[in-house]
């Protein structure tokens, strides 16, 4: 009974790892294409950067990076934003959190907010309720870090900060120069509040909200 349990648990660990694997091979896979987040400055600009939208910003940049593969998948749980093949991978967005400010090396050490508590200290972060994998973006840079890294390096209580030695890190891309971002082909916040006057408007003057948003949403779509 003991020898049968240890081949479990030797095939469960295999499978673990040969899954892990392949999602690191995903992200590993075709580097250059990281260089796609330009684009995604190019239409958004600083609307990002709007106060109304900084709590948008980063959903916005993990479901970007949800289409780095078919295989990935959205869920924006507690802990972890992407699921494929069982492997878990939070994404984190910081506008200067990898390179040197002014150039172009890793930081000594690698901080970010890690938020898998919940702000509570009633939840200890540990291997089954965070991520696998941490994928790393700043403006111009990503990387990603294996979760035990992250677990052995959090500071603080509740909404932990996690310091990490560079060498755990494994740079996957970075602009060859400091980019500057200017306006974008449209205002996101500014498409929002669009969004939001139409169905208001719709409200108070009694008229069908679905066919008043149809309308602002082709004049939305004329304007791009």
């Amino acid at each position: 009974m003991e020898n049968n349990s240890c081949i479990l648990i030797q095939k469960i660990w295999r499978g673990y790892i040969t899954r892990l694997n392949t999602v690191i091979n995903l992200i590993e896979r075709d580097k250059n294409d990281y260089n796609k987040l330009l684009k995604l400055y190019d239409i958004f600009g600083e609307s990002l950067n709007s106060n109304d939208m900084k709590s948008m910003k980063g959903k916005c940049y993990e479901i970007f990076y949800t289409y780095k593969s078919k295989l990935f998948k959205h869920v924006d749980k507690v802990g972890y934003d992407i699921i494929c093949l069982g492997i878990k991978i939070e994404h984190k967005f910081e506008q200067k959190m990898l390179l040197t400010n002014g150039g172009r090396e890793f930081q000594k050490n690698i901080t970010f907010r890690c938020k898998n508590s919940n702000g509570s200290g009633e939840i200890k972060p540990n291997r089954s309720n965070t991520a696998h994998l941490y994928v790393l973006t700043q403006r111009d840079a990503i990387a990603y870090v294996h979760s035990n890294h992250v677990l052995k390096n959090l500071k603080g209580k509740g909404d932990l900060n996690a310091c990490i030695p560079n060498k755990y890190l494994k740079l996957l891309w970075k602009n060859d120069f400091n980019i500057n971002i200017k306006n974008g082909e449209f205002n996101l916040s500014k498409l929002i509040n669009d969004i939001f006057q139409c169905i208001s408007k719709s409200i108070w003057e009694n008229k069908d909200w679905k066919l008043q948003l149809k309308e602002c949403l082709y004049q939305i779509a004329n304007n791009l």
